[in-house]
């Protein structure tokens, strides 16, 4: 086994290798920017592909290289890296070859799907058990008919390719998440040595040298906003028509929230006008519950719901994601989004004069710079609770609408059939 003078064994260039010998940080991945070939001792390298790298022994005996994968660098240490280097050394030294690579044990990709999902559903800490259904239920569609048979060690980009290239096209946002998950999923089969890197499913110079960018495939649409007469329409039916659906429509429209939100809002989040989103539920996670402030027409939207557990309930079940948008929908007459109410709120702002900070704070987003929100923490309780309740009458002109206490404007319909 031997190298060249210069330190770079024999084969390669000063272009191929950087020569690293402190220990390895983040700070290397910086320093050499697009460099694949990173040598941090002799005979130790790291391998970069794409986002990922991994450690690759190379040694020589009698004239010839061998590589050999020691890890991925996103789970093996250095130090363990060494330590395998030199394991591998004393091993090629005592044979007078190189060990053969060991083999994973071959199990295929549907064998081992079900494990990895829950291995990854742990780490990912989904907020609902809808994110694990999609993600299962994505894979099954467009991934196992064509990859479930094959042995994870075997899969390669080609295979990858082949089964996302039919679908790239057609539903070009589906089928990135399909790629982003099944990376995933190998990713884990690599962490748990069933196959060797690099992962095969990986965008960066790999994937996107053979599928176009999906926003090139299909340019992004935003959601569909109604108008502000629309929305007063809407607003209008679901008071005169109480029923779940209508209160989770109702209570989307006054309180801005996502759909996602509102489906599992609880009976027990709301008290004295306020409605507390837990962190975990909320798309834009600040570190703290979010309050939203109740007007008397999200009290209304209550009224219409369950005294106690899910507010918004089909025989105890979350409302399907789609059966506000359908309510509303069928009561506008086109075809528009329950999330662009919130766009719809927007403009009304801006036009009312409302600052931004307060809109932005009501739609529950980031607002301002990472140095402005480091420094601006203020929830602005209270200018959201005026601006909601300027709102619930813009919409309504304060007609017929429920009190604090969470009691309907009309009736109480707490025992009405209609999901719909």
């Amino acid at each position: 086994m031997r190298e060249a003078e210069s330190g770079i064994p024999y084969g390669e260039t000063k272009e191929d290798v950087v020569n690293f010998s402190h220990t390895l940080t983040s700070s290397i991945f910086k320093s050499v920017g697009k460099m694949p070939l990173i040598r941090l001792a002799p005979g130790l390298y790291l391998r970069k592909q794409g986002d990922h790298a991994y450690y690759l022994a190379r040694i020589q005996v009698n004239g010839r290289r061998a590589d050999r994968s020691l890890g991925s660098a996103e789970t093996t240490t250095l130090a363990e890296a060494m330590i395998a280097l030199d394991k591998l050394k004393r091993e090629t030294k005592a044979a007078g070859q190189v060990p053969r690579q060991k083999k994973a044990k071959a199990v295929t990709l549907a064998e081992v799907m079900p494990t990895a999902l829950e291995a990854i559903a742990e780490v990912k800490r989904w907020k609902t058990a809808g994110s694990r259904r999609q993600w299962e239920q994505s894979l099954a569609d467009y991934a196992l008919p064509t990859l479930g048979h094959l042995h994870v060690d075997e899969i390669t980009t080609d295979h990858i390719h082949a089964a996302l290239r039919k679908i790239w096209m057609d539903i070009p946002e589906t089928a990135s998440r399909v790629r982003g998950r099944l990376e995933a999923v190998l990713d884990w089969c690599i962490l748990k040595g069933l196959r060797q890197p690099p992962n095969p499913a990986m965008w960066r110079g790999n994937l996107a040298l053979l599928l176009p960018s999906k926003t090139k495939v299909k340019p992004v649409e935003h959601h569909e906003a109604p108008t502000m007469e629309e929305l007063r329409r809407a607003v209008a039916y679901c008071l005169a028509h109480p029923s779940p659906v209508s209160g989770a429509l109702l209570f989307a429209t006054a309180t801005v929230a996502r759909i996602s939100e509102v489906r599992y809002a609880r009976r027990e989040e709301v008290s004295d006008g306020l409605w507390t989103v837990p962190r975990e539920r909320m798309k834009v996670d600040s570190g703290e519950a979010h309050r939203v402030p109740l007007s008397p027409l999200a009290a209304s939207a209550i009224g219409m719901g369950r005294k106690r557990g899910l507010i918004f309930t089909a025989d105890g079940e979350p409302l399907a994601l789609d059966s506000p948008r359908l309510k509303l929908v069928a009561i506008i007459g086109r075809a528009v989004t329950v999330h662009g109410i919130r766009s719809t709120f927007r403009d009304w702002a801006a036009r009312e004069g409302v600052p931004d900070a307060v809109a932005e704070k009501c739609l529950a987003h980031q607002w301002g710079s990472k140095v402005t929100r480091a420094y601006f923490r203020d929830s602005l309780f209270d200018q959201r609770r005026d601006v909601l309740c300027r709102w619930a009458s813009a919409l309504t002109d304060g007609a017929g609408l429920g009190a604090l206490d969470g009691k309907p404007g009309h009736k109480d319909h707490k025992d009405h059939k209609e999901h719909g």
